[in-house]
C-alpha cells in the first residue's frame, strides 16, 4: 500500500491504461511543463531537443509537435535515430561528438532555435547555448552525467539568452496531459514491462546503455 495526500492524487481516466499512467508524470508531464510553462513555446517556433532518443526526449518531441512547433532532435547514437523519427521530429541530427550547433544554425538560416529543451545537461549545455537564437530560451530538464557545467557569461549577455531550470509538472498540468492521452491527442510510449524481481537487471542494462 502507498499513502499520499489527497490533494496530490489524480484519478486516471478510464481511457488511460495503468501501465501508461505509470510513466506519464516523468515523461509527458515533465516535458509539458518544460515546453509550456518554462520555454513558453508558440505555434511555429523551432524547438531543439537534446537527448531526444531517451524516454523524456521522445515524449518532449510528442509534446512539441502537439504544440505545432518545428522540432530538431539530437541523438549521439546512430542506432537510436529511428526512435526520434517515429516520435515525430521534423529534423534529426546524429552527433556522436555532440557538436550540433553549426547544424542547427544551418537548418534555421543561421538564426538558431527559438527554444532548447536540454535533456542531457552539462555535457551539451554550452553547445545548446550556441545553437539557440538571440533572445532564445534554454530550458535545462536533466543532467544525465551529474557533472558541473562551465558556461561563459558572455553567451548570456551578448545573445540575451534566458537560461531556465525545470522539474516535474504541476497537478493542473498533469491533469491536462492525462486528458490529452485519454482523447488520443498524445501517446504515452511504454516499450514493455518486467516483473519487479527483474528490476536490478533492468537498472544494470540502463547503466550500460543497453536498455531499449
Amino acid at each position: 500500500y502507498v499513502k499520499v495526500r489527497q490533494d496530490v492524487a489524480l484519478a486516471v481516466p478510464d481511457e488511460v491504461a495503468l501501465r501508461e499512467a505509470a510513466v506519464i508524470t516523468c515523461t509527458l508531464g515533465t516535458a509539458y511543463h518544460a515546453l509550456v510553462a518554462q520555454a513558453n513555446v508558440s505555434s511555429g517556433d523551432t524547438v531543439l531537443i537534446t537527448g531526444a532518443s531517451g524516454g523524456v526526449g521522445r515524449h518532449a518531441i510528442k509534446i512539441a509537435k502537439h504544440l505545432d512547433t518545428r522540432v530538431i532532435a539530437v541523438t549521439s547514437n546512430p542506432k537510436k535515430e529511428h526512435f526520434i523519427r517515429v516520435a515525430g521530429a521534423d529534423e534529426t541530427l546524429v552527433c556522436p561528438d555532440l557538436n550540433f550547433a553549426r547544424s542547427v544554425k544551418s537548418l534555421t538560416d543561421s538564426a538558431g532555435a527559438d527554444a532548447v529543451i536540454e535533456v542531457v545537461g552539462a555535457t551539451t549545455l554550452v553547445e545548446s547555448m550556441r545553437a539557440v537564437r538571440n533572445g532564445g530560451r534554454v530550458v535545462v530538464l536533466g543532467n544525465v552525467e551529474g557533472e558541473a557545467a562551465t558556461i561563459w557569461p558572455a553567451h548570456l549577455i551578448l545573445k540575451e539568452i534566458s537560461l531556465v531550470g525545470t522539474k516535474s509538472c504541476t497537478r493542473g498540468e498533469l491533469d491536462d496531459v492525462l486528458s490529452l492521452v485519454a482523447d488520443g491527442s498524445l501517446e504515452a510510449e511504454v516499450v514493455g514491462s518486467v516483473p519487479l524481481e527483474e528490476g536490478e537487471e533492468i537498472h544494470r542494462r540502463m547503466e550500460e546503455g543497453r536498455a531499449e
